[in-house]
């Protein structure tokens, strides 16, 4: 205990004019402060001294949490609003727009680490659209996509690289008709966050690559329908699994 602070309050007489008011009340304030330090830091000291590993276990807690609050979230594609189309110029008269209607993926998301994210598609062949019948026999046929024999495609990203705020690549492998090359997409951020109709955590992107069909055996009619094939993808996934609630919460 400070003696000065015993001995500056004692016997001070408290109606000194409004000029010492203020400084007279500082010095009790500061006194008040000492006095209280001076008794409890024997009881810190004890806490700190006594219980050391309750300290250790806290932090050790406590970066557990953040670590876990800061892994990859795994979304899988909402159908209803993902879409798979693909366009290619058709003898300069026209560009030619077809679709796939069956297919499926997830992809995982860390906006704070972005080596971290990584996406999967498959795509079944068969679901074709053209916009007409014929055309969807012709082109799922042994000339083209050979549907019986090669069933799937597979695009996998392996390496996600932010090239703005909300735009980055994904690179990956594609396989189509049991040929892999590599495939580089153009990515931009739309929205993430709480759905405010499912209430789920859901994420939004929009993709685009081009694709050189010969490069996959689909090199048929090389006059009529330009090699480079524009890819775009327009995906809403939502998380894979519910989020964490938190304590106390039902």
């Amino acid at each position: 205990m400070d003696p000065q602070c015993v001995r500056g309050t004692q016997g001070r007489a408290f109606d000194t004019g409004a000029h010492d008011q203020p400084k007279l009340l500082d010095e009790m304030l500061s006194c008040f402060t000492k006095l209280a330090f001076a008794f409890l830091a024997p009881f810190a000291t004890f806490a700190f001294m006594s219980f050391p590993a309750c300290g250790l276990t806290a932090l050790l807690a406590l970066a557990t949490a953040t670590s876990a609050q800061a892994a990859p979230v795994e979304y899988r594609f909402d159908p209803v609003h993902s879409t798979l189309y693909f366009h290619a110029d058709h003898m300069g008269f026209s560009t030619s727009v077809g679709r796939f209607t069956r297919w499926e993926g997830s992809f995982t998301f860390d906006p704070d680490n972005p080596a971290a994210n990584r996406a999967e598609v498959r795509v079944e062949i068969g679901s074709l659209d053209l916009g007409d019948a014929n055309w969807n026999r012709t082109l799922l046929g042994r000339k083209w996509f050979d549907a019986e024999r090669f069933p799937q495609a597979r695009f996998v990203g392996t390496r996600f690289e932010m090239t703005g705020e909300r735009t980055a690549k994904l690179h990956g492998e594609l396989t189509l008709k049991d040929q892999t090359q590599p495939l580089t997409l153009d990515v931009r951020i739309n929205r993430i966050g709480i759905h405010p109709y499912t209430l789920k955590a859901t994420a939004g992107f929009s993709a685009s690559a081009t694709i050189p069909r010969a490069s996959f055996g689909l090199d048929a009619l090389p006059g009529t329908l330009a090699d480079a094939v524009e890819l775009r993808i327009e995906v809403e996934g939502q998380r894979a699994k519910p989020m964490p609630r938190k304590p106390g919460k039902r």
